[in-house]
């Protein structure tokens, strides 16, 4: 059942254990290999650990397969080092694609300690009127 606990990892990361947030990721991949957000997740937590930083976690982020949905794709090839942030900004086309580029793009911030720009995205996400969907991602 671990692997499939994704909201664990979440929670984790927020609580800043670091490590034992990315081992959830990183088992929650080895179970669903396509898992996007699970392979960001797991370099968010690898970025922020002082161990690590965010040139390595870049380096070791978790290879996944093609998302069906352009924003996550735009938002791994950022993560990944292959995209930009003006290629997810694009992305967010609608309420929800829009409110999921902001917030991967206040997290990218935040990983690479931009704290203003991470503000800027994370307060537009939070603020964002896909609130109304009930979706998890939104009530972090």
């Amino acid at each position: 059942m671990a692997p499939y606990m994704w909201q664990r990892g979440l929670s984790l990361y927020y609580a800043e254990a670091l490590e034992e947030g990315s081992a959830q990721f990183r088992g929650d991949v080895a179970v669903n290999p396509n898992d996007t957000e699970e392979a960001i997740w797991a370099f968010l937590c690898e970025a922020r650990d002082p161990s690590i930083g965010f040139a390595a976690a870049r380096q070791n982020i978790l290879r996944v397969g093609r998302d069906s949905r352009p924003y996550m794709r735009a938002a791994y090839n950022l993560f990944q080092g292959t995209g930009t942030e003006a290629d997810l900004e694009a992305a967010g086309r609608d309420v929800a694609s829009r409110f999921y580029s902001d917030l991967y793009l206040g997290l990218y911030a935040e990983a690479r300690g931009d704290a203003a720009t991470a503000q800027r995205y994370i307060s537009a996400a939070a603020n964002s009127p896909y609130a109304i969907s009930g979706d998890y991602m939104h009530s972090l």
